[in-house]
């Protein structure tokens, strides 16, 4: 019996190690957010001024006889395009059942039933 209450007790003082503050783990959320959002838009940032730069050299080069470095730049500015428009798409949530979970996610149901109850 003292072997089985020694044992419990070793459970409980490794538990109480392993317990998150519910204020720091949000806290660090936040901060791990915030540090995404600034990198997406210094990102952002760069790409913009790199369409910019694209834009105002396509004028001069369309203008020259020799068209190499004009195709070359349209290249460049649709690959440019591109990643803007890919960098300001928003990934739709996931897709969830009547009762709001996500799909694929085992919520104690039997596939189509609802909750199973005893």
């Amino acid at each position: 019996m003292q072997a089985l209450i020694r044992a419990a007790t070793e459970k409980l003082a490794l538990a109480s190690v392993i317990t998150v503050d519910a204020d720091e783990q949000a806290a660090e959320l936040s901060r791990s957010v915030g540090d995404e959002i600034s990198r997406v838009i210094l990102e952002q940032r760069q790409l913009e001024q790199r369409f910019e730069a694209l834009i105002s050299q396509r004028g001069v080069l369309k203008a020259m006889p020799n068209k190499t470095k004009y195709k070359e730049n349209q290249k460049e500015l649709h690959e440019v395009a591109d990643q803007l428009r890919n960098s300001t798409k928003v990934n739709p949530p996931p897709a969830a059942d009547e009762g709001g979970n996500p799909l694929g996610v085992a919520c104690g149901c039997e596939r189509g039933r609802g909750p199973n109850v005893s």
